[in-house]
């Protein structure tokens, strides 16, 4: 009989994050990127929106293809010189992966379309989340959706399950907006609560209810 090991829950740390960022297009969220150590931290965009961080000196790795993003994950599977991972965007990717499987599926063969493309989504977040010697950072776009005869906010993926399973495969999921504070002033922050955002977590426990729009502080919060 092979020896049971009990260790106790005062014991557990937490040794890397794996986080979601949603929000609006414009409101900044690649712009955090900057916020982390830029010697040490490696941009995979599949986006077009990088304009907001040119000065930050940043490794990037562009995706224009499901093909480059696996070949982009063989290469950080491997030991390189970075911490951070920063993924801009799930939502872009999860278009590119789309439009890739579609020509191969019939109109009356739609429900497998969405099956595979769900299949991969999750089997692609899984792999990241395993690789635990990065902090892995995902941004994502957000949406408006129906709920209860009134609008929520959503994450902006071609499958409505899928956009609702997404967020409990992350430690850590943000909302990025403009918050207005109880002086009627305006401030950019990261919703970290449910009771806002219904998707908005922190598993940590370390966080307040809005952040600072700073990754390398809330490192330090969690970690620390």
């Amino acid at each position: 009989m092979r020896k049971i090991e009990i260790k106790n829950t005062s014991n557990v740390e937490n040794h890397h994050l794996f986080t979601l960022i949603v929000g609006s297009s414009g409101v900044g969220k690649t712009s955090l990127a900057a916020t982390l150590d830029h010697d040490k931290t490696l941009i995979i965009s599949a986006e077009s929106g990088l304009l907001s961080i040119k000065d930050a000196n940043i490794d990037v790795i562009e995706v224009s293809s499901y093909q480059d993003l696996i070949d982009a994950f063989a290469f950080i599977s491997k030991e390189t010189k970075y911490k951070n991972i920063f993924v801009d965007s799930l939502s872009e990717i999860g278009e590119i992966l789309f439009h890739e499987i579609k020509p191969n599926y019939t109109k009356a063969q739609a429900f497998g379309v969405y099956e595979e493309y769900s299949g991969k989504m999750v089997k692609l977040l899984k792999a990241f989340r395993d690789l635990t010697k990065y902090n892995i950072y995902f941004t994502a776009l957000d949406k408006m959706v129906a709920k209860d005869f009134t609008e929520v906010v959503s994450i902006e993926l071609i499958q409505k399950s899928l956009a609702k399973k997404v967020p409990a495969l992350f430690d850590e999921v943000f909302y990025m907006d403009i918050y207005e504070k109880e002086d009627g002033s305006k401030v950019r922050a990261l919703c970290t609560d449910n009771s806002t955002i219904d998707f908005a977590k922190d598993r940590s426990g370390k966080l307040d209810k809005y952040e600072k729009p700073d990754l390398s502080i809330i490192e330090e919060k969690i970690f620390n």
